[in-house]
């Protein structure tokens, strides 16, 4: 009975931590941007490119809304549409850690928390987010995304931040695939 607990716990990690990428080794230690404030952060942001997640399959128009909640926590809003135009939503709460640009987010109360680090950003065009988690330091579930408060980025920026992604982050840049953010459907106002 315990061995089957186990297995059912593992597979639920390996199903729900944001169905990242399994790849050999450890999890990157990053340092903190400096000056992150989150207030800056909050709003709208255009996801410019991502790793592959299973959440997230063929999806275009992809969009993420970060709003503050009473309780303190952060509000999480990611919308995309499905390759019939069908609006697709993950609505879920994102809580402070004691590093101020590390988050834990969960999409589903059954769901364990996830990392979202926020790498890089300027706050007003660009941001690199990462995902890491350690399982037995041997293996480790990652995903990318960078994102923009545009649906594009110039070529010059979008291949620095690929550059740092993979340099500074420790994020492959051949595991990066671009977001289409043409030709969006209207998303009807909540």
């Amino acid at each position: 009975m315990q061995l089957l607990f186990v297995s059912i716990w593992f597979l639920n990690i390996a199903i729900n931590v944001n169905s990242q990428n399994l790849s050999p080794g450890s999890c990157p230690s990053l340092q903190p941007p400096s000056g992150f404030l989150l207030p800056k952060y909050l709003g709208k942001w255009y996801e410019i490119a991502r790793t592959d997640n299973i959440w997230e399959i063929n999806l275009k128009c992809v969009t993420a809304d970060y709003s503050l909640n009473e309780d303190g926590t952060v509000k999480v809003d990611n919308q995309g549409f499905n390759p019939r135009d069908k609006l697709s939503k993950a609505i879920g709460t994102a809580r402070l850690t004691e590093s101020s640009n590390l988050l834990k987010v969960k999409f589903s109360r059954f769901s364990p928390e996830a990392p979202y680090l926020i790498a890089d950003t300027d706050f007003n065009n660009y941001a690199i987010v990462v995902s890491c988690v350690d399982v037995f330091k041997a293996f480790k579930f990652e995903s990318a995304w960078i994102l923009s408060r545009y649906p594009t980025l110039p070529k010059d920026t979008l291949d620095r931040l690929f550059n740092d992604l993979e340099t500074k982050f420790g994020v492959d840049k051949k595991t990066m695939q671009l977001v289409d953010q043409s030709n969006c459907p209207v998303r009807d106002k909540q």
